[in-house]
């Protein structure tokens, strides 16, 4: 259970770090490095934790060897976001001077547990620096520094993340410095359990499965700061999916028409959807403008016959709002797309009107979506050609 745990914050942790790697060499920034370092950090210790790799390392160097490294990956992993997030709450005076602070606690707790670590090797029979051995008095010392470090970090790093939470809005930064302050807080809960269990067992009390729940409870709070930690740059991502939806939706409409008009195509680059996920928005708003410029174009071949059908069978089947217009806009392209194929210009033309609807550019997309959909699959709009080839067929008779 462990070996998979740790396997797969590992190796998470280290896809983070190269993700925000590349970042930082696009756009390099303070907050960027720090969170690349943490990463880094993360996956190494998690590394060291697999309990293969911690038996391994110690019988090549000395006993307790992965543990002491882990520990103090641990601490780069607390210590380096807690810096930067103080550099976004405070002042930057203040924030300087309290991350030296803090970072000279940091070292001197990590070199009190590398003093201690030393002391155990001295001993005639070094013991395993682990729970089971929190009796012993260099054992209890050790890891007492470590829990009461690590938890103060955890305690601050929610109180500066659920601060500045709160003035960010709802933004994808938001979002993540709340995620971080819960994977914070886990930290904390962690260190109250890891000395409460040190106190159970001083008094001779055995706590079970308490390896396993100290395990999962750390490596849950790792990843939700690690996913907190770098929402603010993916997550915007995911407010593209509903455009990208949009945009794909409006291929067959948009391809239909510009095989008929192929002058209204300004870029035809976007024809590569690579190039159109590179800038969903920039590309969603030149298929819109292309599709308008589509229909103006064939005005002269929309039926007035065909929108009146297609409204009635629209009203007929209880459409209305946007539903309705959808399948009238339908079944005008499609009747202009086949006359225009046709060289049949309409007797009389359709009034210009396009219609507009609510929610700016989204709304907009949202509503094309519904012409496409119609213009590929609504029976009504089958039904208004149909009508319409009737009628003419019935005029040439």
């Amino acid at each position: 259970m462990q070996t998979i745990l740790y396997g797969i914050c590992a190796a998470t942790g280290w896809i983070a770090a190269a993700y925000i790697f590349r970042l930082q060499r696009r756009e390099p920034s303070a907050l960027r490095g720090a969170m690349w370092i943490a990463f880094l950090a993360f996956g190494s210790t998690d590394f060291l934790n697999i309990p293969q790799v911690t038996t391994w390392l110690d019988a090549a160097t000395a006993p307790n060897t992965a543990t002491l490294l882990s520990d103090g990956f641990v601490m780069v992993i607390i210590a380096w976001p807690h810096a930067a997030l103080m550099r976004l709450a405070l002042p930057p005076d203040q924030a300087n001077r309290m991350a030296r602070r803090w970072a000279w606690l940091s070292v001197a707790a990590y070199a009190i547990m590398i003093l201690l670590y030393g002391a155990i090797l001295t001993l005639d029979t070094p013991v395993p620096v682990s729970e089971e051995y929190t009796r012993h008095p260099l054992v209890g010392a050790y890891l007492v520094v470590f829990a009461a470090v690590f938890g103060t970090y955890g305690r601050n790093i929610t109180r500066l993340c659920w601060g500045y939470a709160q003035i960010c809005g709802q933004t994808w930064l938001s979002r993540g410095l709340r995620c971080t302050a819960a994977g914070a807080t886990l930290c904390f809960v962690w260190c109250v359990l890891e000395i409460g269990s040190m106190i159970a067992k001083w008094l001779g009390y055995f706590v079970p499965s308490e390896e396993t729940a100290s395990a999962a409870v750390l490596a849950v709070a790792g990843l939700l700061m690690t996913i907190g930690l770098t929402m603010p740059a993916w997550g915007p991502t995911l407010d593209t999916i509903p455009t990208l939806v949009a945009y794909r939706r409006l291929g067959p409409l948009w391809r239909d028409l510009i095989s008929r008009v192929p002058d209204v195509e300004l870029d035809p680059s976007l024809r590569n959807r690579l190039t159109a996920l590179s800038d969903v928005d920039y590309a969603i708003t030149r298929r819109i403008a292309e599709i308008r410029d589509a229909r103006l174009a064939l005005m002269p071949y929309i039926d007035h016959r065909v929108s009146a059908t297609a409204a009635k069978l629209a009203d007929d089947a209880g459409l209305t709002g946007d539903n309705h217009t959808a399948v009238v806009e339908a079944a005008q392209l499609r009747s202009a797309i086949q006359a225009h194929a046709a060289n049949q210009p309409a007797e009389s033309d359709q009034p210009a009107d396009l219609y507009a609807p609510a929610g700016g550019q989204r709304g907009e997309a949202r509503w094309l979506a519904k012409v496409a959909w119609a213009y590929a699959a609504s029976p009504h709009v089958d039904g208004a050609l149909s009508h319409a080839k009737d009628i003419k067929t019935t005029e040439v008779r």
